[in-house]
């Protein structure tokens, strides 16, 4: 699978500066279902060992796929992003159970 992107990778550091968050939003939910990568953050969810409950800080959630996914694992996920916009306005989850996340 070719991703094909209108923006350039290095430029995610400036996504709340883009006129639209849209391409960068875009790219992470075509990224996220790579079947690769699908398989490597299940095998990281296996290793963390989730015990229902837990509260998990997840650093860069990005559109919040990991945090979307550890939620229903039972977990209770704490999502941070330094893109304002990757909080407000996620693609395939959120960063938080509860939409609360944290711009850094």
């Amino acid at each position: 699978m070719r991703l094909v992107t209108a923006f350039r990778h290095d430029e995610f550091d400036k996504v709340d500066q883009a006129a639209s968050a849209d391409p960068f939003i875009e790219f992470l939910a075509r990224i996220e279902q790579v079947p690769d990568v699908v398989t490597r953050r299940q095998r990281s969810y296996e290793l963390l060992e989730i015990v229902p409950g837990s509260v998990i800080l997840d650093v860069g959630c990005g559109i919040g796929t990991v945090s979307a996914d550890l939620a229903a694992l039972g977990a209770r996920p704490i999502g941070v992003d330094a893109a304002e916009a990757m909080i407000w306005r996620p693609a395939g989850g959120s960063c938080s159970s509860t939409r609360t996340g944290t711009a850094i």
